[in-house]
């Protein structure tokens, strides 16, 4: 077994892995907190892209800039739609997600309207490459793993320490227990729904500058979290880390070794052979929350 493949296919496996652990974050914490299925999740994580190419490449601005602004953009996009559309249907599971699938397909159509069909891509932030042994890694992959550990270290701290993220720990327990005890829920759901939509959009400016980016790139993104989401348990934060792990590894091995249609494949025949072996998934609850 040639070396060099072995630690290209781990790099390559890890930078995957982060980003759908992200992207799959965002997706369960919606769930967990508001107990709906957010069809528009993959459309945040394209105008996450597009606004990097907005800032960073036609305005020219600083990368980290052009996140900020990004990430709080797309969140605060998020959080007024949920209010003004989210919120009136929230209660009815089969509304909402039409509702979300009409409001994603909407962004990426708007998206291709302004900057047509063909990829676009972003100024790199670092270039150049690490000598890791016998290979050569590009240094802008191990900068997207490094910055999605820190993330994922401050989203743990996030929603076990912050104030508003033990509320939205407890609104996913029991939303009327934590109305009843002075939380207002309709804005914690809201800074929930804001929160996901702006952590898929921070994946994406994460990954912009590695990979090229298309209108469509959200569908494989949502496709990817929900395997995830499934794969782990739906509700648990430890379980999309595995699932997110085990699916990027499973992906960039099969690519590698075999073919990327074939990824497809296998990948699904894993969520497949999990789902059999455990129903609520590798760590799942019977009840899903944050």
């Amino acid at each position: 077994m040639d070396v060099n493949v072995v630690i290209q296919t781990v790099i390559s496996a890890l930078t995957s892995s982060a980003i759908y652990i992200l992207v799959a974050l965002g997706f369960t914490l919606v769930f967990g907190v508001m107990r709906i299925v957010n069809f528009a999740h993959g459309a945040a994580y394209t105008a996450g892209a597009y606004g990097m190419f907005i800032l960073g490449t036609k305005a020219g601005l600083p990368y980290v800039v052009s996140v900020i602004v990004t990430v709080v953009v797309v969140a605060l996009a998020a959080a007024l739609i949920e209010v003004a559309l989210v919120e009136r249907t929230a209660s009815d599971g089969l509304k909402t997600m039409i509702l979300t699938l009409g409001v994603g397909l909407m962004i990426t159509g708007a998206i291709e309207v302004a900057f047509g069909a063909s990829p676009v891509s972003v100024p790199p932030v670092v270039t150049g490459s690490l000598d890791i042994g016998p290979s050569v890694v590009p240094k802008d992959r191990v900068v997207v793993v490094i910055c999605a550990l820190v993330v994922l270290a401050l989203l743990w701290a996030f929603l076990k320490y912050g104030k508003w993220g033990q509320a939205l720990r407890a609104v996913s327990q029991d939303a009327d227990m934590a109305s009843a005890h002075g939380i207002r829920v309709k804005w914690v759901r809201a800074i929930g729904f804001g929160g996901a939509a702006g952590i898929a959009a921070l994946a994406a400016t994460l990954i912009a500058p590695v990979l090229f980016s298309t209108p469509y790139i959200g569908d494989d993104a949502l496709a990817k979290s929900f395997m995830v989401v499934i794969i782990g348990g739906v509700g648990s934060v430890p379980g999309v880390v595995l699932a997110g792990l085990l699916v990027g590894f499973v992906e960039s091995v099969t690519t590698v070794y075999w073919d990327s249609s074939i990824a497809g494949i296998v990948t699904f025949s894993v969520v497949i052979m999990v789902l059999l072996a455990a129903p609520n998934g590798l760590l799942g609850r019977s009840s899903a929350r944050v």
